[in-house]
């Protein structure tokens, strides 16, 4: 790999794994100077920095840290997704044929609320990888079935393993 090639791979890994110097409280330039030194003995200047963000196609989150494209949206879905199924217990993840999931909750009156965020976050993950629509469909029990193709369920499972159990 070229110098070039290093430090750019460098810098995505810093801002995907927030190695930042403690004195910095928010990500920037001189944090990333700091950190590509510390970390990977990369000696740049901001200028270079700031050429490399911009071809990196690096963005801020709401909190002022450095994120990667569209990564900022799909992580803030995801957490806002993870939290909801806390909160709803939801307990279970059962596979009835090669598209359709089923997702049991304790509590019935998230469903609504899931069902538009499980769709929401099949939208953004699938980010054109996968050409079939993604829909949930909320039972009266407090169950969902979620339509998705079978490439995006494995994303969405390897994604919400840390709250469901997957069966």
């Amino acid at each position: 790999m070229s110098e070039l090639q290093d430090r750019r791979k460098a810098i995505e890994e810093i801002i995907q794994e927030r190695i930042l110097p403690k004195e910095h409280k928010q990500s920037n330039q001189a944090a990333l100077c700091s950190a590509l030194e510390g970390h990977y003995g990369i000696y740049v200047n901001q200028s270079t920095i700031s050429r490399d963000l911009e071809v990196l196609n690096v963005k801020r989150d709401e909190e002022g840290h450095y994120v990667l494209g569209d990564l900022a949206l799909i992580q803030r879905k995801k957490e806002e997704l993870l939290l909801t199924l806390k909160k709803a217990d939801a307990i279970k993840w059962d596979e009835m044929n090669t598209t359709i999931l089923l997702m049991r909750s304790q509590d019935p009156s998230y469903t609504p609320v899931l069902c538009k965020l499980l769709e929401d976050y099949c939208d953004l993950i699938k980010n054109g990888k996968y050409k079939s629509q993604s829909y949930a469909i909320n039972g009266p029990t407090g169950s969902i079935c979620l339509h998705v193709s079978e490439e995006l369920k494995k994303d969405l499972k390897k994604e919400l393993h840390q709250v469901l159990n997957p069966k």
